[in-house]
């Protein structure tokens, strides 16, 4: 997923403005001004900025905090389990039979 991210922020052009590692802790609309007053915790070194823009894209960021699944059998799965969003690079899935439950919505 990440180097996907990257691969699609190089090719767009827009990779010096994304932000990465950084949880939203407040925003607040300032209508006289119309800006948006952004507060940012970075999530590795705890630091707090502040960023202002007139456009807010709201990425709430689905596989993040991902919704855990329960299915009748999980814990007698003999298997690997998987999440989307703690996916890497060492999972192989050649010469295996593969479920995919949900539609990736969470």
């Amino acid at each position: 997923m990440h180097t996907y991210m990257l691969n699609v922020a190089d090719r767009f052009n827009i990779g010096q403005h994304l932000h990465c590692n950084v949880a939203w802790v407040n925003g607040t609309w300032h209508e006289d001004r119309k800006i948006w007053r952004v507060e940012l915790r970075n999530t590795l070194t705890g630091e707090i900025s502040i960023q202002e823009c007139s456009i807010l894209i709201a990425a709430t960021g689905h596989m993040v905090d991902p919704k855990r699944f329960e299915v009748p059998g999980k814990l007698d799965f003999r298997g690997k389990i998987v999440h989307s969003s703690k996916w890497t690079e060492d999972v192989d899935l050649k010469g295996k039979n593969v479920v995919v439950l949900g539609n990736g919505s969470e």
